[in-house]
């Protein structure tokens, strides 16, 4: 999917500013970024709208793509920062987002929310998550079977009837060693 983001460059000075607009990628590797205008005049007290775009098309390979947007032509080149992550989908980390943690009285129901991200951060969508209790004699109530679109899993489990020390398991994926222990 394409993506375009616009940026405004203004004119504070008195006279016509000549400027270039340049993509400078840091590092090796496929950057599929652009800008556009390439060159351009600002009136003095003006504004230019240039569009940053990520095309369309077969993503470069999996990592982590930045670099700069550097506008020339002022008294001071400016660094306009970029980053984009492209994902290889497989499940690298498992980072709680609600219940590590928790501490609630017998019975009652506590959310647990995960997110799963692969190894450049991008998040891992469609991924089965099985939610169990295993110490403590609690249950789960309720639990999302995969994780979302944002790589989002979740379960509402019920505090078991011993107090103190329990523990629930999120298992992801379609394998037994990937995943994560909830305790409070």
């Amino acid at each position: 999917t394409a993506v375009s983001r616009g940026i405004t460059l203004r004119n504070s000075g008195t006279a016509p500013l000549a400027v270039r607009l340049s993509v400078r990628p840091y590092g090796t590797g496929t950057h599929r970024v652009t800008v556009a205008p390439a060159t351009a005049t600002i009136a003095p007290g003006g504004t230019l709208s240039a569009n940053v775009d990520f095309p369309a098309g077969t993503p470069p390979a999996p990592g982590i793509y930045d670099g700069w947007i550097v506008v020339e032509g002022g008294a001071v080149p400016i660094r306009i920062p970029y980053t984009y992550l492209v994902g290889d989908g497989v499940p690298y980390a498992i980072l709680p987002l609600e219940g590590d943690g928790f501490e609630g009285d017998v019975g009652q129901v506590v959310p647990l929310t995960m997110k799963v991200t692969d190894q450049y951060g991008v998040p891992v969508a469609g991924l089965a998550t099985q939610f169990q209790s295993v110490t403590g004699g609690g249950s789960v109530e309720e639990e999302g079977k995969e994780t979302d679109a944002l790589g989002i899993g979740y379960a509402d489990v019920i505090l078991g009837g011993q107090h103190g020390e329990q523990e629930y398991y999120v298992r992801v994926g379609n394998t037994n060693d990937f995943g994560f222990y909830f305790t409070g």
